[in-house]
């Protein structure tokens, strides 16, 4: 007897939990920080995407007048060298973010944020979309 209500019980509990994991993925909703989730491309805004995750990658727009920026920067300093920057690309092709990636001399860092806080570039796309874009790029100070 003592077995039996044992079977009945271990049956009943693994089809709670069969039933419950059912209901759970029935309900799932794709993740909004998921790039390739609707709600994500669609509506969430706040979405950063790789790279290798969009369909149409951002184009520098604004070459000539960053070729000014970074003579201004480095003009009455001697700064030479070259700095890795990870930069966030926005919707509308600013940047939004930026950050030195390696280890660089302050004068220097100071020097490539500056560049790379005055880029603008073509917006890049998911699809039809335009979407943030994180991207790594090198930016070199020569005399």
């Amino acid at each position: 007897m003592r077995t039996h209500r044992t079977l009945i019980a271990a049956a009943t509990f693994a089809f709670v939990l069969v039933a419950h994991a059912a209901h759970a993925q029935d309900r799932a909703v794709p993740s909004p920080t998921s790039p390739s989730s609707p709600i994500a491309s669609a509506a969430d805004s706040s979405t950063v995407y790789e790279l290798s995750q969009v369909t149409v990658t951002p184009q520098l727009a604004n070459r000539g007048e960053l070729d000014r920026t970074r003579r201004m920067v480095t003009r009455d300093r001697r700064i030479t060298g070259q700095v890795a920057v990870e930069i966030v690309i926005g919707r509308d092709g600013s940047v939004e973010r930026a950050r030195v990636l390696n280890d660089a001399a302050p004068a220097l860092a100071e020097a490539a944020l500056t560049v790379a806080r005055a880029m603008r570039f073509s917006p890049a796309r998911d699809g039809d979309l335009p979407v943030r874009v994180r991207v790594e790029t090198p930016i070199a100070f020569r005399q």
